[in-house]
């Protein structure tokens, strides 16, 4: 443990490392505000009554809709001016995310062209997604220059953005880098949601896990679609089509994430998974974010109900999606993404590790118990008193009435063989169960000189359930009542719906308790049963009346 949370503040530390260098790779030249213009498509001049102004803020970055800022035919400038010492070894680079095929221009230098545009500012040759240029060294921090963008488009602006990053070639160089680890760390979310769906496919009673890893391939699915959108140079009508599989992916991972969360902590009613459409929901209302950060702000919600009411695993839920979260609201994670995506990768691997090593060691521990337990429960079937009481009820009968001592040995033989076949196997089929359970009815019929009956109510006896259940409910029940000699009638009712079955065992109850014993031998058992083989499951057991009841739950 103390491993897993010194793993943890390693990508800590490194990230409050890094904050240090990010200020000495700014670039020489930036621009406060953005001017866009309409051309006219016959001639290529602009039109100055079209002019639109864009008060910028930060100097070196600007990431805006298109629409309705954007015509088809335009030309946008940026007037450009000193923003730190001039540096004269420090050459400015202008990268460009703008479906458009477009002319650059430095003052009235042509620096580069994306796509070819004719003499009056007409598609020719179709212009890439993304570019970077070079722009020419400045000399004197008097100067003011003016960057132009002439260019055309021909799809639908109101999907994409618009986008312009000035940065020096040092800090070009560093972005790289950077988005070069952010998407090595995205793979390995792939990898993890492979491992988690193998994981899954190898216990398919771990539903979580398919969930889980669902979201992790979905999440790199989101991520790649991002290095396609913003830095492979695709043809710009493209990515309207990336844009179409982005989407698909946002919903996709809006809705598992909060599924694989509600699962980890065990919410598994219906009406509690319909909160996963909520971010889709909400994206229809004016609330200012995105799909994929309202999910997680939605993980978030459900981390800290899970934090309150003190559920395993919601402390490193809430921490992760807390993460998740300042990922996409924090400006400085927000631009490097790559190092908060590096602390969320560690952690996340550990805690879901941990997740795993702790499931596997409870699974390992119930197996373990519920063998012993299984040879407890053959030791008590076969223990001398047992065995004594039984043969000396047999030799009384074959004293009075022969034939009817031999159907006694007849019917303990019988018993012996039904607890050795049941005993090893996880599931039987109810038949199986109420054989073994009317068997040792009717040897307790033999020793008590009574009547026992099991009435059954809408039980469905081809279906399964784990060995010796009812049977163990059975003996509890004569083991702890004085019935006497009269007509004794034990009851099984079972309740079926789309998702669940439910048992109710009752029988004649003479104690005066009101509230359960502690576990003995037979409970002990009953529940490592359930345990193994069902993910969820409920039991507990009272007096009713003058009855006592015991009611199982079971997934259908």
């Amino acid at each position: 443990m103390r491993l897993s949370r010194l793993l943890h503040l390693i990508p800590l530390a490194l990230l409050l490392v890094s904050a240090d260098s990010l200020h000495a790779l700014d670039p020489n030249l930036g621009f406060d505000r953005i001017e866009i213009f309409e051309r006219s498509p016959d001639t290529g001049d602009i039109i100055p009554a079209s002019k639109h102004v864009i008060e910028h803020d930060y100097p070196f970055a600007t990431n805006l809709k298109l629409v309705p800022l954007l015509p088809r035919h335009f030309e946008i400038r940026l007037p450009l001016s000193l923003k730190n010492d001039l540096t004269s070894s420090k050459s400015d680079v202008i990268s460009l995310y703008l479906g458009a095929t477009f002319e650059l221009y430095f003052d009235q230098q042509l620096i580069g062209t994306n796509g070819i545009l004719s003499p009056t500012g007409q598609e020719i040759e179709v212009g890439r997604s993304y570019n970077s240029f070079a722009l020419p060294k400045v000399d004197s921090p008097q100067t003011k220059h003016t960057l132009r963008i002439r260019g055309t488009h021909t799809h639908t602006a109101d999907k994409h953005n618009f986008i312009i990053v000035l940065n020096s070639l040092e800090g070009s160089l560093s972005a790289t880098r950077t988005t070069t680890i952010t998407y090595c760390l995205f793979l390995g979310f792939a990898l993890f949601g492979v491992y988690l769906l193998a994981y899954f496919l190898l216990n398919r009673k771990l539903p979580q896990y398919l969930f889980l890893g669902l979201s992790c391939l979905l999440f790199s699915l989101y991520a790649v679609n991002k290095l396609f959108y913003y830095q492979l140079n695709v043809e710009y009508p493209n990515l309207d089509t990336i844009a179409l599989i982005a989407n698909f992916s946002n919903i996709a991972l809006s809705t598992c994430a909060p599924i694989a969360t509600l699962l980890v902590f065990g919410y598994r009613r219906p009406w509690m998974f319909l909160l996963s459409l909520a971010p889709l929901v909400a994206s229809f209302t004016p609330i200012p974010l995105y799909i994929v950060p309202r999910t997680f702000l939605l993980c978030l919600g459900i981390s800290l109900v899970a934090l309150f009411q003190k559920r395993p695993h919601a402390f490193y839920s809430t921490l992760i999606c807390s993460l998740l979260v300042a990922s996409y609201q924090v400006p400085f994670l927000v631009n490097n993404q790559a190092y908060s995506f590096g602390v969320l990768m560690v952690f996340f691997l550990v805690s879901t590790i941990n997740l795993l090593i702790q499931e596997s060691r409870q699974r390992n521990q119930t197996q373990l118990r519920n063998a012993r337990l299984q040879l407890e429960l053959l030791k008590s079937k076969i223990q001398p008193h047992f065995v004594l009481n039984s043969l000396t009820s047999a030799i009384e009968w074959i004293e009075t009435n022969p034939q009817q001592g031999v159907k006694l040995i007849q019917e303990l033989a019988k018993e012996f063989d039904l607890l050795s076949a049941i005993s090893e196997q996880a599931l039987i089929p109810f038949e199986t169960e109420l054989e073994s359970c009317r068997t040792y009815l009717r040897i307790m019929e033999y020793r008590k000189k009574a009547r026992y009956e099991l009435k059954l109510i809408n039980v469905n006896e081809q279906a399964e359930l784990p060995p010796a259940i009812l049977r163990n409910l059975l003996e509890n029940a004569l083991s702890h009542n004085a019935y006497g000699q009269g007509h004794i009638v034990f009851q099984l009712r079972e309740t079926a719906s789309k998702r669940q079955r439910q048992f109710e065992f009752s029988a004649p109850y003479l104690g005066s308790e009101t509230t359960p014993p502690p576990d003995g031998t037979g409970i002990k058992y009953i529940k490592a049963r359930l345990a193994e083989s069902y993910p969820n499951w409920s039991f507990e057991h009272g007096p009713q009346d003058t009855r006592w009841v015991t009611k199982i739950q079971l997934p259908k």
